[in-house]
């Protein structure tokens, strides 16, 4: 049977040899994988909510993004930060939307 030696919390063995006892760990690093950049859309674009997206909200968020559902707005501002957003003119209401939840 091996004799095991118990050490303290805060000590670190000098030995080589115990070091060497333990299973050596290998850590790969992978590469990120690549992101899409998000490009804002424009002052002036045309765009709407998308409808795939809808579902995904809770109560709240669904029904304010239901009275622009099947609307087209326009890009009156580009907000950046600090969550991309946007001030959208539906005729004479104004809506601030994020970039998640609309399309062309």
């Amino acid at each position: 049977m091996t004799e095991l030696e118990q050490l303290s919390l805060f000590e670190i063995p000098s030995s080589k040899n115990k070091i060497q006892d333990r299973e050596e760990i290998h850590i790969e690093v992978q590469e990120a994988p690549y992101v899409e950049e998000i490009v804002p859309y424009e002052i002036g674009d045309t765009v709407r909510v998308d409808p795939d997206k809808l579902a995904e909200k809770d109560v709240l968020n669904y029904n304010y993004l239901l009275e622009y559902l099947r609307k087209k707005g326009i890009v009156k501002k580009v907000i950046k930060n600090p969550t991309l957003q946007y001030e959208i003119a539906y005729g004479d209401k104004i809506a601030f939307l994020y970039h998640t939840d609309l399309t062309i």
